[in-house]
């Protein structure tokens, strides 16, 4: 870091910096004793200033009545009486920029009783100076020493701050939101002061600009829960589908007094149901359900009458490779039975009886999109 003193005026002949006046007195000027010191980066200099006493008397001893081979002693002697009796201060001491201009002003000038004591008239005015030196700050963006990851799976996704090693000065980085996250969603990434100060202000009394305060980041990369039926891939169906109707076929063999009454199985669509508020708890994060029209034949009558049936996988997760994944051999059949003849069978009478009692009883929790035919 540069220190730079700046002079009032070039230096004078020592017949221009004193002068003599009436009952042989000399006059001395004291501001051009005056200098600055500017200190730090430009923007956030600071400035002090300093009164060369000792170089004020030796420069005019005769006005203070000192032999020209007084003691260096004798003139510090002199200069310590100088400065008790004279002082002043700058108007602007912080956050400087180079080319700036500065005031010293003299606030104590007790000139009567030094002016009694030696033959000296002391002339002064307000000192305007230059604000030089101050070396330049780095530029500083803390983005580029930031690493953001996403975690977990959509939508309960989450975002990790990892600040690199050897970032030049340490900052809180901090997102506008952290959690419960899905691929798309934009995050907006701060920074701040560790210490609740301004943190512009501190990079620079460190020599470093400030050039970025906040950054806009998208989600993405993270595996997700199905949110729509179209997520789902066509191979994936096609062996649910296919898991569920071998289950009927289970549940008719083990079950049924008179299988061959059973006359077939229809796919005829999806209902697939997704939280409705995402941070909030629920026992799945999504539910597909399989309905199938099942025809059957009364035993008796041979009267022929269709109903409804269904199963729900869960919790079907797509990855980061494109497939899904589901367990396939953990899924649920609906409850729910109805008599007919004197029989009962699983399911529903009507598909309306089906989604009042399968879907509808959820719909606090989950909204529903349907593909049912």
């Amino acid at each position: 870091m540069k220190k730079w003193h700046v002079i009032l005026a070039a230096a004078l002949a020592m017949g221009t910096m004193t002068a003599l006046t009436g009952c042989g007195s000399t006059e001395v000027d004291l501001n051009q004793y005056v200098s600055l010191e500017c200190e730090g980066y430009d923007s956030a200099g600071t400035a002090t200033y300093t009164i060369d006493w000792e170089g004020l008397v030796d420069d005019n001893r005769k006005a203070f009545d000192l032999e020209e081979d007084a003691s260096k002693k004798s003139v510090k002697r002199v200069a310590r009486k100088l400065e008790d009796k004279i002082s002043g201060e700058l108007d602007e001491t912080e956050n400087l920029s180079n080319g700036d201009t500065v005031t010293f002003q003299w606030d104590k000038i007790d000139t009567d009783k030094l002016e009694e004591r030696y033959p000296v008239k002391l002339s002064y005015s307000d000192v305007k100076l230059e604000v030089k030196g101050l070396d330049e700050p780095e530029d500083f963006n803390p983005f580029d020493y930031l690493t953001v990851s996403y975690e977990g799976e959509a939508p309960h996704g989450y975002v990790y701050l990892e600040t690199d090693s050897d970032i030049p000065y340490y900052v809180s980085f901090e997102a506008d939101q952290s959690d419960n996250l899905s691929n798309g969603d934009k995050i907006k990434v701060t920074v701040s002061s560790y210490m609740d100060e301004d943190l512009e202000e501190e990079c620079l009394a460190s020599g470093l600009k400030l050039t970025e305060t906040e950054k806009t980041y998208t989600v993405e990369g993270l595996e997700s829960y199905v949110q729509k039926l179209d997520e789902i891939p066509e191979d994936i169906m096609a062996r649910m589908t296919a898991k569920a109707q071998e289950k009927y076929g289970q549940i008719v063999a083990d079950n049924w007094n008179d299988p061959t009454s059973y006359k077939g199985i229809t796919f005829v669509g999806n209902y697939l149901l997704t939280p409705k508020d995402t941070e909030d708890y629920t026992f799945y994060e999504n539910s597909l359900y399989f309905v199938f029209k099942i025809s059957a034949e009364a035993n008796e009558t041979k009267e022929k009458f269709d109903y409804y049936w269904c199963a729900n996988f869960n919790d079907l997760l797509l990855k980061d490779d494109g497939t899904c994944e589901v367990d396939m051999d953990y899924f649920y059949t609906t409850w729910n039975t109805f008599e007919k003849n004197n029989l009962y069978y699983d399911g529903y009478a009507t598909l309306d009886e089906l989604y009042a009692n399968e879907i509808t009883e959820q719909s606090d929790e989950y909204n529903c999109e349907s593909n049912v035919q």
